[in-house]
């Protein structure tokens, strides 16, 4: 009889049809809506994703739609509100066209966001998944909706209120065992890992080559909490993301599922990688999983955050979160800009007589070449 291996070969072809036979989802992570159809099981959508959606002009329906129910609305019912208010109303509206859009392509689970911005306020990150999951349930779609919120302090505590309610949260941005353990304790319905980050933060720290391997510490470091969760039968499901190549989604196969982008799902299908099964008792994840404490009391500590980690892996958290919190606060911004825009323009479009929606954008025209003037003006 021949010894038990660790890589899986069946009768599946491609990495593909191993991931299946792992009962793995694939999620899909793109704007090229036609391009979902290609073996993706549900969908995931991150600001990084919207913002690109928004600079190559992906995202102006959406935004369109979004402002003029907004205005609609607000028109109909005579209310009288603040810019900010209008603007908060149609970034919501946007979250809700968005997964709307999604779910008319991939009839499976939809990941959607929550404003980052608020990653340090727990009640503002309740409250807008609150509002969104209001929203969401008037449309129907009461089923397979999670909201993505950062694993920040405030945000674990946030998904514990709202898992409470009924509300499914999805904490991304996980970057150890002990950040993922307490992810678990607050009762959230899955968390995200974001593989390549975390690889590239191991390489910069450790100066070691970009190299997939097994004996990549940061592979051995997900493989680690995938082991655990798997161990204890701990319900939350892990999501890989960020994910730089097939060799880490066949090292990495234990994920409950992987969002991908249509070029790697493409390659999904046909690709020899094989998977490295976390099923055997002298692997050595599953080891130090067993090492590791089960259940945790990590959110009861009056301490915080700062003591669920040693020093260096609250370094290395940190080192991973700030960045793309960051980079999540500029494109929100820029996503918010664009929106206050459209809503400027079709509250005038709603209120102003002709004439006077004349002589504004008129100024405005002028006001533009004039700039554009002076500015070539200064080149030269």
């Amino acid at each position: 009889m021949q010894a038990h291996s660790q890589q899986i070969n069946d009768t599946f072809s491609g990495l593909a049809g191993k991931l299946e036979s792992k009962n793995t989802t694939i999620l899909g992570d793109s704007f090229e809506f036609g391009s979902l159809f290609n073996g993706f099981k549900g969908t995931m959508l991150s600001v990084h994703q919207a913002h690109e959606a928004l600079a190559s002009g992906q995202l102006d329906l959406y935004i369109w739609i979004a402002t003029r129910k907004v205005v609609d609305i607000c028109v109909k019912k005579k209310l009288a509100l603040a810019q900010d208010e209008l603007v908060s109303r149609a970034m919501d509206q946007l979250i809700l066209e968005l997964a709307v859009a999604f779910k008319g392509f991939v009839d499976g689970p939809h990941i959607a966001i929550v404003d980052p911005r608020n990653h340090a306020d727990m009640d503002a990150l309740v409250e807008n998944a609150q509002r969104l999951s209001k929203m969401i349930k008037e449309q129907g779609m009461t089923d397979q909706i999670c909201f993505t919120i950062p694993a920040t302090e405030a945000g674990i505590y946030a998904a514990q209120k709202l898992e409470k309610q009924g509300i499914q949260v999805n904490l991304c941005m996980v970057t150890s065992l002990m950040h993922a353990a307490a992810c678990t304790e607050a009762g959230a319905s899955t968390i995200s890992i974001p593989v390549g980050l975390l690889l590239d933060q191991y390489e910069r720290k450790r100066s070691i080559p970009s190299v997939t391997s097994s004996a990549h510490p940061g592979i051995q470091s997900i493989q680690i909490i995938l082991a655990y969760f798997r161990l204890n039968k701990i319900r939350t499901r892990v999501i890989g993301t960020s994910l730089r190549n097939l060799s880490e989604v066949g090292l990495l196969s234990e994920f409950d599922a992987v969002c991908i982008t249509p070029e790697q799902s493409e390659r999904l299908r046909w690709s020899p990688v094989s998977v490295d099964a976390l099923d055997r008792q002298d692997h050595p994840a599953v080891l130090r999983a067993q090492q590791a404490k089960y259940p945790t009391d990590l959110l009861g500590l009056d301490t915080g955050f700062s003591s669920w980690f040693s020093p260096a892996s609250r370094k290395f958290a940190s080192n991973v979160l700030q960045p793309v919190l960051q980079d999540s606060k500029r494109q929100m911004d820029d996503i918010e800009d664009r929106l206050r825009d459209e809503l400027i323009w079709q509250l005038d479009l709603a209120t102003l007589p002709m004439k006077a929606l004349e002589r504004k954008y008129d100024k405005k025209k002028r006001e533009l070449t004039q700039n554009i003037a002076a500015r070539d003006t200064d080149y030269r």
